[in-house]
């Protein structure tokens, strides 16, 4: 195998020259997952999968990494292998290659969720549009968790957004309306409340949370959560030790409140939804990372039933929430999450079963 994608080493993201255009079909699909495997995940969990042959690619969820308080149905999980769909149908595209995905809506743990085949020489159309341009953001898009600016997100960008969801099944809702906004917020705020009163809810947070300077490949270092390098080793105690809700109740409510756009992703709660939702939400994380405008999300309305109602029917929805965002301009650059070496994804080869017959 080429050593620039098959390697126990700590991740790294190989130059574009360095495509094994002469390679084996499984050089060149390892090499595009590496683009799979930089999207966005619950808590940088990485819940991904990948079986290689000359075949195709299977994509698995990774169960064990599944958070059981906060996402017990998978739905989380499921929308990040959507993400890491459309980031190998971007990579595809930019490689000139066609993409070919198949779902398997069974949800299962032990069947894969997807077949990727990818076409040489046949580059990939996604909904009309070609997808290469949003190749150079898969490396810059990263969650913002920093106050964002007061600057207003333009009407121009809102409406790229919401005509892509037109183009799908996924249900979108772009608000930059203060009153809407405040209460949203608000929402948000009680949901920190309730959640972080549960002691089984902080330890799936804690298990989660890293020293700053960790050589851990997954979760989320201190510094991305805004502490700094002395209080970030000492995160995941007093995460499972004391109920710090009202704390970050008033912080996240004010991140909402002084964000100049809120986004909600929402659709059916059936997991063809939850991977379509995935493959929008990145595909419009890049899109919106192009205008130069950043975002980190506040889902934890959506985690409790009660309030997951309050939010459909703030906003109007005839589906459910299943994404809330906020987006705006900022000054700081985010801290990229770490990700795992790319063998540590891959499961060995077998013949695909039925479920792709």
């Amino acid at each position: 195998m080429n050593s620039a994608v098959d390697t126990g080493e700590p991740y790294t993201l190989p130059s574009t020259e360095q495509f094994p255009a002469d390679g084996s079909v499984e050089e060149q699909y390892l090499f595009l997952l590496r683009y799979a495997v930089l999207a966005p995940s619950t808590f940088n969990t990485q819940p991904w999968r990948f079986r290689v042959s000359v075949e195709g690619v299977e994509l698995y969820g990774d169960y064990t990494r599944r958070l059981p308080v906060a996402d017990p149905a998978g739905r989380e999980l499921l929308m990040s292998i959507g993400a890491a769909v459309m980031n190998l149908r971007v990579a595809a595209d930019f490689f000139d290659f066609g993409c070919e995905v198949v779902y398997n809506h069974s949800g299962s743990s032990e069947e894969p969720l997807a077949f990727v085949n990818l076409l040489p020489g046949d580059a990939s159309v996604h909904a009309g549009v070609r997808l290469n341009t949003l190749f150079p953001q898969l490396t810059r898009r990263h969650t913002n968790r920093k106050p964002f600016l007061v600057s207003r997100v333009p009407a121009s960008v809102i409406r790229q957004v919401q005509d892509l969801a037109a183009s799908g099944e996924t249900v979108v809702s772009a608000s930059t309306d203060g009153k809407l906004n405040d209460a949203v917020a608000g929402l948000v705020a009680q949901a920190d409340r309730l959640l972080l009163a549960d002691p089984a809810y902080r330890r799936d947070v804690a298990e989660w949370l890293r020293p700053n300077d960790t050589q851990q490949p997954d979760g989320m270092r201190g510094e991305v959560v805004g502490l700094d390098a002395h209080a970030a080793p000492f995160a995941p105690w007093a995460t499972r030790v004391f109920d710090l809700g009202k704390r970050r109740a008033a912080q996240d409510k004010n991140l909402c409140l002084d964000a100049p756009g809120l986004i909600t992703i929402a659709g059916e709660d059936t997991v063809p939804h939850w991977l379509a939702a995935g493959e929008f939400l990145e595909r419009m994380l890049l899109l919106l990372t192009a205008e130069g405008i950043q975002h980190s999300y506040f889902n934890m309305p959506v985690q409790v039933p009660a309030l997951r109602l309050a939010l459909r029917k703030l906003l109007g929805l005839h589906v459910w929430p299943q994404l809330l965002l906020r987006i705006g301009y900022s000054l700081a650059e985010p801290v990229p999450t770490p990700r795992r070496p790319i063998n540590e994804f891959l499961l060995p080869h077998q013949e695909h079963g039925e479920y792709f017959r």
